[in-house]
């Protein structure tokens, strides 16, 4: 790639980094994180209005980075047809652990 469309790629790529829309893959995989103490509570996040009919809110989400929580912000996401959006959350294994299973959609 050029450096042209090498500069054009990234200065779209950050204009579009604030926008709060995610066009989802075809297949969502599980997470491995594992956390020795349950996450927080969910945080409350400012209304965003949907930029169109077609979109479903996807709820933040805590994540275990680096040995603490950090937060995923929610984010508007291109309805699939004939799925829903299961949200991604924390189990306690029986290991006494906590265990993150990813958000995904299903049929």
């Amino acid at each position: 790639m050029n450096r042209y469309w090498a500069a054009v790629v990234l200065a779209l790529a950050g204009a579009l980094a604030g926008c709060g829309v995610v066009v989802p893959s075809a297949v969502e995989g599980p997470t491995a994180m594992v956390a020795p103490q349950a996450p927080p509570p969910p945080l409350t996040e400012p209304f965003v209005p949907a930029p169109g009919p077609d979109y479903t809110w996807i709820d933040g989400h805590w994540n275990w980075i680096d040995g603490h929580y950090v937060w995923k912000s929610g984010h508007w996401a291109v309805r699939r047809p004939g799925y829903h959006w299961v949200p991604a959350g924390w189990d306690l294994g029986t290991d006494g652990r906590w265990h993150q299973y990813s958000g995904r959609w299903e049929r």
